[in-house]
């Protein structure tokens, strides 16, 4: 097949007129009249992602997060970021991002599915899909259960060591809103949806006890400790759609460690 297919694919099932404006998804190197027959799904386009897309003959990948956000005067193997571009041109390789169209259209109702939610909504609302209300991140119930409980449960569901907690850990919860990734911005939004918790990435002090004066626990579980579900779910609909098309999940490890 030819990449062009591929990337019609990709826009059909997360549509990119659904990512936020500040945004950079879609098709951002590469020809898209080259042929594709192998794809590696991953959550960033590091290094050790376009090493690995070589070394198995990948010849599209497709990430979460664009390596593309501001304006390139120069692409050249002098530049850290320029330099995976100028590799994967150099063996014709496509390149993708799926980034908040991916997060409105899918990764919030996984997320939300995959911890049990009952009567799911949007947590804050940017566009419509078929009439419906969607947007970034999911609100809904569970059976009620204290934080460490959840936690617990959270740690199993995303193959999770550790989650950082503002808050009381003792504390019986029941409405849970979730935004996979960096979730600062939500923390109004799962206020003003009468959460008991917000289950997100990316808090920082302030923000947290902020949130916790507010009446709302947070549960930090890091920017990928969610996110990394994108790999899995967009190999298997890639897959599913293309049964010649060799589909490979890049499954990374945290970038960080703790001692």
């Amino acid at each position: 097949m030819k990449a062009y297919e591929l990337i019609r694919a990709i826009d059909d099932i997360v549509p990119r007129n659904k990512a936020e404006e500040w945004d950079n998804p879609g098709h951002l190197a590469g020809d898209k009249n080259w042929r594709c027959e192998h794809v590696l799904v991953a959550l960033d386009l590091t290094d050790e992602v376009v090493e690995r897309a070589v070394e198995i003959g990948a010849d599209f990948i497709l990430t979460h997060h664009p390596l593309i956000f501001s304006p390139i005067k120069s692409v050249t193997a002098d530049d850290f970021i320029t330099r995976r571009v100028v590799v994967m041109l150099s063996h014709r390789i496509n390149y993708m991002a799926a980034h908040t169209n991916h997060d409105v259209v899918r990764m919030g109702n996984l997320a939300g599915d995959m911890m049990g939610l009952k009567g799911m909504e949007p947590l804050d609302v940017t566009t419509e899909i078929d009439g419906e209300p969607a947007g970034l991140g999911v609100v809904g119930d569970i059976e009620p259960m204290t934080v460490s409980e959840f936690a617990l449960e959270v740690k199993n569901t995303f193959d999770l060591s550790a989650v950082r907690i503002f808050g009381e850990t003792n504390t019986r919860i029941s409405r849970v809103a979730i935004c996979p990734g960096s979730g600062k911005s939500a923390i109004d939004c799962a206020i003003e949806k009468d959460a008991d918790i917000l289950l997100t990435g990316d808090i920082d002090h302030h923000h947290g006890i902020d949130a916790v004066a507010q009446g709302l626990i947070i549960m930090d579980a890091g920017h990928a400790g969610l996110e990394h579900i994108f790999v899995n779910d967009m190999a298997a609909e890639l897959a599913d759609r293309f049964p010649k098309l060799r589909v490979t999940a890049y499954e990374a490890q945290n970038p960080f460690v703790t001692l």
